[in-house]
Order: C-alpha cells, then sequence, then structure tokens
C-alpha cells in the first residue's frame, strides 16, 4: 500500500518570521509521524517580496523580465531555513 501524500503550502501569513520556521518544521513533522509523505511548498517570509518589488522600483525596473529571479531568492531562502529546521530535528529534506 502505498503512502498518502501531503501537499502543504506553507505561505508568508505562517512564515511571520525565522522563528516560525519551527511550527512549519511541526506540522511537517505530524504528517511524517502518521507515515505520510510530504512536499513542502513555502513562500517567502512574510513581507519580504513586498520589500524586493520596491527594491527592484528603487532601480526603475518595475516590470523587467528579471524580476521573478529576484523575488524568488525568497522562496530559496525560505526553503533552505526550513530545510535546514528539519535536518536538525533528524528529518531528511530535498529542495
Amino acid at each position: 500500500m502505498s503512502k498518502k501524500l501531503n501537499i502543504l503550502k506553507i505561505g508568508g501569513s505562517v512564515l511571520a518570521s525565522e522563528k516560525h520556521l519551527e511550527l512549519a518544521a511541526a506540522e511537517i513533522y505530524r504528517h511524517l509521524r502518521r507515515g505520510e509523505k510530504v512536499i513542502a511548498v513555502v513562500s517567502a517570509l512574510q513581507g519580504l517580496t513586498d520589500r524586493q518589488h520596491k527594491q527592484a522600483a528603487a532601480y526603475g525596473q518595475e516590470s523587467s523580465a528579471h524580476i521573478p529571479y529576484l523575488l524568488a531568492t525568497g522562496e530559496m531562502t525560505s526553503a533552505s531555513l526550513l530545510a535546514l529546521t528539519l535536518e536538525r530535528a533528524g528529518i531528511s529534506t530535498c529542495i
């Protein structure tokens, strides 16, 4: 029998700060404890995307093709920090 797959969306409203990474990790662990597989889709920390948009606008680039690359750094940072938090708890991860 295959394991149940859960896709968890962990948005900026959950990740209000780095302190909230522990809560996200606990939610992931709750599903793993039940024997489920988990894919976590992580947003940037709360407010970061807005700050990055303002940063791009400061360069006069409100609609450049490069903005998505800038914004993706927020999600990658959150995903990496969450992976580090999970690994510290003994949970193996991949990004």
